[in-house]
């Protein structure tokens, strides 16, 4: 199964993780099944949800949160299409046992599922790149093959340099990330929207 991931997608992954550049992050994608013209099918993960900084490797927490997406998901017509990670350690980029187990969660009731694991050494949004697909070596994509995560690629970004203006735009400028709301702030304050609808609106500003 093909993978594509939207503007939206990765540039809250990215916020989320600039925002706690000292811990690990975690959340789950948001997909729905695509047809292409040669009527093929890919998933394109249009959405992620951000959960947790603080609470990583806390299963009743992530279950809590689960039922929570679940629900949410039932709404907007979408389906938990995986989860994704990035380490607290700057240089690891392979998924940890909570992340295989939270994965392997999931792909028990989607197997199409994949982890997304954050390459915070792949790149530096501060630098101009002369070709934007460079961003897509910021994700590894990991697929349950004989009961086992294993990398089979880079992430697949839709409109490389649109996203790429969206974290120059929003994060580097704006610095946007430091509103991203996460279920950890959710729990401290219920107030705290972990759809982050705002930011929703103006990362699709820029793609207008």
């Amino acid at each position: 199964m093909d993978y594509q991931i939207s503007t939206r997608c990765f540039a809250k992954i990215m916020m989320h993780s600039l925002k706690y550049p000292y811990y690990t992050i975690n959340g789950v994608l948001l997909g729905e099944k695509r047809t292409k013209k040669d009527k093929s099918s890919y998933y394109y993960i249009v959405d992620c949800i951000p959960l947790f900084h603080m609470a990583h490797g806390l299963t009743p927490c992530m279950e809590i949160a689960l039922l929570q997406v679940a629900s949410y998901c039932s709404e907007v017509n979408l389906t938990i299409a995986g989860y994704y990670q990035a380490n607290k350690d700057y240089y690891d980029s392979s998924p940890d046992f909570f992340a295989s187990k939270i994965g392997e969660k999931i792909w028990e009731n989607n197997n199409d599922a994949i982890i997304l694991m954050v390459n915070s050494f792949g790149i530096n949004f501060n630098k101009d790149f002369e070709d934007p697909s460079e961003i897509n070596n910021t994700l590894h994509v990991y697929h349950f093959i004989e009961n086992k995560w294993k990398n089979k690629s880079n992430g697949s970004i839709e409109k490389p340099e649109v996203s790429l203006e969206v974290i120059r735009n929003l994060v580097v400028k704006k610095q946007v990330h430091l509103r991203l709301e996460d279920f950890d702030n959710h729990l401290d304050d219920v107030q705290c929207d972990w759809r982050n609808k705002s930011i929703n609106q103006e990362i699709e500003k820029i793609q207008a």
